[in-house]
């Protein structure tokens, strides 16, 4: 008895510090945010609030594009929610109703080819960009990171769809129900939880993507978040309470998003990967 208390304290403890170490760079960064700049530097440093100012945050929203980037990042990480969904989900199920040839194979490609580093296809994808005239425009991005995320969507939803019981679609197409109505009026409301899942997890994907922004974007108006948070960093002198706002600022939707919506990420990632 002693010997479980003994190792459920230790647990507790072992948690706590690792919430603490996670927790912290945000409340730091929310700290120096909001803190003037004298305070925000100071050294050594201020672990408690002593003045409340947001003079620097105007400041740094009226000489950037951080809303603009924000905005971006935004459309850019929509776009590819929505190609990504419209191509998954026929692909998913397909394969996951329809056995074809080679079935298996697939299935193993798909994997694989999530396991492929972005890095190696920023040279093929920028040429083709470019011969296409669509460097320097956000549908570039939306192309690139539907590339990226495809197949980890794709295969997800084949998870879904593999546990969508045969015998709902028996009894709807014994009550006449065509194959595309079992498509769209039996299976598709069964995976809306699924949907949301891919949806949040490819969004997140998207949202901290860099490479390929930085890649494919030139101006500035264009950047997005990623790109316009690390143009702070300079190479001999950084703003670091400027780089801790817009890191910030950049932040405070997909926190919002999450905190609201993890259960479904939580319950997509496990079902998702049941078979």
């Amino acid at each position: 008895m002693k010997l479980q208390l003994h190792n459920r304290v230790l647990l507790y403890i072992v948690l706590s510090i690792m919430v603490i170490v996670i927790i912290f760079p945000i409340y730091f960064m929310i700290l120096a945010s909001f803190q003037p700049t004298t305070q925000a530097m100071a050294y050594p440093p201020n672990f408690f609030f002593k003045t409340f100012s947001m003079e620097k945050i105007k400041y740094i929203v009226q000489r950037t594009n951080i809303l603009l980037w924000i905005l971006n990042s935004l459309i850019v990480s929509v776009g590819v929610v929505v190609v990504n969904l419209v191509v998954s989900v026929p692909a998913a199920y397909s394969i996951a109703r329809f056995k074809i040839p080679f079935n298996r194979y697939l299935l193993i490609i798909i994997l694989v080819t999530q396991m492929i580093p972005s890095a190696i296809m920023v040279v093929p994808l920028f040429e083709i960009f470019a011969s296409s005239g669509m460097i320097d425009n956000l549908f570039s991005l939306i192309l690139s990171n539907t590339i990226l995320t495809l197949p980890l969507g794709t295969w997800i939803l084949i998870g879904f769809f593999e546990n969508i019981p045969k015998s709902i679609e028996e009894a709807a197409q014994m009550d006449g129900v065509s194959k595309i109505g079992l498509f769209f009026r039996i299976n598709i409301p069964l995976i809306i939880p699924a949907l949301i899942t891919v949806a949040i997890i490819i969004f997140f994907d998207t949202w901290n993507e860099y490479m390929y922004a930085y890649s494919f974007i030139t101006s500035q108006a264009k950047w997005v978040g990623t790109v316009g948070v690390a143009s702070l960093i300079g190479q001999f002198r950084t703003d670091w309470q400027g780089l801790m706002i817009t890191s910030m600022l950049f932040s405070v939707l997909p926190m919002i998003i999450y905190i609201f919506l993890r259960n479904y990420i939580v319950r997509g990632v496990a079902e998702g990967f049941t078979k």
